[in-house]
């Protein structure tokens, strides 16, 4: 994993449809009260890191940015402005949320005070080289790194900031606590810091130049870099487990709404009435069993059987309900998996060779299986998910929708909505 290439791992809440965020960003100590030394308050804190209003004009410049093909999107469908504005506020709250619970330690906060660099460096590099949406330090020459290098202070100035990205790294859950950097790309993110360093520092020279409205442009993006940052840290430390919703109140809601499962479990009991009966199994399998493993590519049916299973592979609700018969038995009642109710005959059970002149355990086993897969397009977009699956995130959404509200209840923010889209 390159650290250059560093992505942020998938967070439900929506992001913001501006750049993509940095990670890669230089150290620096925890910022202390210069005169008293004392660790800085919450609300020094807030009024350092946090965002709490974006005006029309602030909007007009992160639209800027967007891409031309999402700003078209918004041009055509006027609903998509409400919902990035939605998607703000509640990335915005959230970032407040996190503050607020403490979770600026040393490297948060070398994260967060070094965002700046990362921001001026690249706005600055696509300004000089006319490279927006392209490599901002393709200028930069290997002479000019070398020469940043020599410079005194600058190694170890490298070398603290590489031990800092790690150890980020390492908390985020994007590196193995053990995981080292290979050389090759140690030496890319040497390369890569030299060039935030070296347009950073222009970028300061020149600032009179560049001129005010050039700056209100990356204090914007350097303000909103720290909220997603905090957003997302926030998300995956805390949120994600407030919204887990346990399996015992996915099976209680199940239970309590048998519209979902009710019809398909009559139907399955039918069938297992027609099995005890005396009909031939196989048979029924390919009239009734909704498993796509009982087809084959030529249009034909196996009727439900599955030879030579290893132990394990089956999910293990079948797997039991199969190993607790004698070759030649039916289960007595249903077995229920995520994906249905199932009804077992155990054909075999014994050794077989593996392939690799290893002896395994192996079964026979046939079965008809009624699926409670749903198509859930309010969730899934149509994509076919176990009765439990829909369940699960139904509940975890309504409770994520809890959780932000309060957040946005306790972190008041707001974003100008009556901003103008152009789709040039």
């Amino acid at each position: 994993m390159a650290l250059s290439e560093i992505k942020p791992r998938n967070m439900r809440i929506g992001a913001i449809f501006t750049a993509a965020l940095f990670l890669i960003l230089p150290s620096s100590p925890v910022p202390v009260n210069a005169q008293t030394a004392r660790p800085p308050t919450t609300a020094e804190l807030q009024k350092k890191y946090i965002l709490t209003s974006l005006t029309k004009a602030d909007m007009q410049i992160i639209l800027k940015d967007a891409p031309p093909a999402a700003r078209k999107r918004m041009v055509e469908n006027p609903e998509l402005k409400k919902v990035q504005v939605k998607q703000l506020r509640e990335v915005m709250a959230i970032a407040s949320e996190a503050v607020k619970s403490g979770i600026i330690d040393r490297t948060v906060a070398n994260e967060l005070e070094i965002t700046r660099m990362e921001v001026s460096a690249v706005n600055y590099g696509q300004r000089l080289n006319k490279t927006t949406g392209k490599n901002p330090f393709s200028a930069i020459t290997p002479v000019q790194v070398k020469a940043f290098y020599a410079k005194a202070g600058s190694q170890a100035r490298f070398d603290r900031y590489l031990k800092d990205r790690i150890d980020l790294i390492k908390k985020m859950g994007l590196l193995p606590p053990d995981g080292t950097i290979p050389d090759e790309e140690r030496g890319e993110v040497r390369d890569h810091f030299a060039k935030l360093a070296i347009y950073d520092a222009e970028a300061k020279l020149k600032a009179r130049v560049l001129g005010a409205a050039y700056k209100r442009t990356v204090d914007l993006k350097v303000q909103l870099q720290r909220v997603r940052f905090l957003a997302k840290l926030y998300s995956d430390a805390v949120l994600a487990d407030k919204i887990k919703v346990p399996d015992e109140e996915v099976q209680a809601y199940i239970a309590g709404h048998p519209e979902l499962t009710g019809p398909r479990k009559a139907k399955a009991l039918g069938i297992l009435a027609r099995v005890k009966a005396g009909e031939d199994f196989a048979a029924l399998a390919n009239e009734f069993s909704e498993d796509p493993g009982n087809d084959d590519t030529e249009g034909g049916k196996f009727g439900g059987l599955y030879s030579d299973v290893p132990l394990g592979r089956m999910v293990k609700p079948f797997e039991q309900g199969a190993m607790a018969l004698e070759p030649g038995q039916v289960s007595q009642g249903l077995v229920e998996t995520d994906y249905g109710y199932h009804i077992i005959k155990l054909d075999r059970k014994g050794e077989s060779d593996d392939g690799k002149g290893n002896r395994v355990m192996t079964y026979d086993v046939r079965h008809i299986l009624i699926s409670t897969t749903i198509e859930d397009s309010g969730n899934t977009g149509g994509r076919p998910v176990t009765v439990n699956d829909m369940v699960r995130t139904k509940l975890e959404t309504a409770k994520e929708k809890r959780v932000i509200g309060e957040i946005l209840k306790n972190n008041p923010v707001s974003v100008a909505e009556d901003f103008d889209v152009s789709a040039n």
